[in-house]
């Protein structure tokens, strides 16, 4: 985030993964729980400033998977590049 490019920290993780909310992120990065990779909705970052460093910090420590909600893949109009854009800068 912040304009850093994340790499794929495993190609294959085994086990199941949490969805990593907002209401969670202080105390994941507090007590690191044993869990295997975090999801993500970028969306949930791209406003807040605070939540987008705690999710770099739950990054050192945890393979992050990005799961956008914006894109529109599926509509009619196309997919929305201009969000692409704004997931990508941040």
């Amino acid at each position: 985030m912040g304009g850093q490019h994340m790499t794929a920290l495993q190609p294959h993780v085994v086990g199941a993964g949490i969805g990593l909310r907002l209401p969670h992120l202080t105390e994941v990065v507090a007590t690191h729980p044993s869990v295997p990779f975090f999801e993500v909705h970028p969306e949930t970052f791209l406003a807040n400033p605070h939540a987008t460093e705690l999710l770099a910090e739950v990054a050192r420590h945890y393979p992050v998977s990005v799961h956008t909600v914006g894109v529109s893949i599926g509509s009619a109009g196309g997919v929305d590049r201009a969000h692409m854009a704004r997931v990508k800068a941040r």
